[in-house]
């Protein structure tokens, strides 16, 4: 496919032309295609991909884990790397793919236990999101143990509330649950509160 980043084009009277894409030429066989998305799938299944995996999902992807080098010495630094997985589902009709590179994570040293269950759990959301129809029967016994391991989401989405550490906010600005356009005024207010 010829790369495109452009949907449509709005002309100034008001009328408007898509941009269709547009088949450059075919650099692998449907066969080969289909037979390495395959073996990608057998990674998430048998291999070190088993967290991207997402219940009623066939996804596919590949692990990867890079030592850094060091800035010191000749080779590698101790106890640094980078872990990263590349993903797309549906397999058999990609919709999304996402990679996922992880610098130096914590506590891990392989991409199997931080950068494939990111990728699980942003390819489920997207999944979600769009209402991509599931491409397998999936149980809720699945759904929930995928529910209790991949945990991404407590870190961005928050109630309200509460902020980073638990605790109770007393006011914030912007006012929780609105735009920034809605908390021009409400944002001294929130100051007032605050200092009283």
């Amino acid at each position: 496919m010829k790369p495109q980043i452009v949907d449509k084009i709005v002309h100034p009277d008001g009328s408007d032309e898509t941009v269709e894409p547009q088949e450059v030429h075919r650099v692998i066989s449907e066969k080969a295609s289909a037979l390495i998305a395959q073996m990608l799938r057998d990674v998430v299944v048998n291999g070190h991909g088993k967290q991207a995996d997402v219940p009623g999902y066939l996804v596919a992807g590949k692990t990867g884990t890079a030592q850094v080098a060091s800035t010191d010495s000749r080779g590698y630094a101790q106890g640094i790397n980078i872990g990263s997985f590349a993903g797309f589902a549906p397999m058999n009709n990609p919709r999304f793919t996402v990679l996922v590179r992880v610098n130096n994570p914590r506590s891990v040293d392989w991409a199997e236990s931080s950068a494939a269950p990111t990728c699980g759990e942003l390819l489920k959301f997207l999944l979600d999101y769009y209402n991509v129809e599931p491409t397998e029967q999936a149980t809720q016994a699945a759904l929930d143990h995928f529910n209790a391991t991949h945990t991404l989401s407590q870190y961005f989405i928050q109630n309200p509330d509460q902020n980073q550490t638990g605790a109770n906010v007393s006011s914030s600005v912007p006012v929780a649950n609105t735009s920034m356009d809605n908390n021009k005024d409400d944002s001294k207010k929130s100051k007032k509160k605050s200092n009283k």
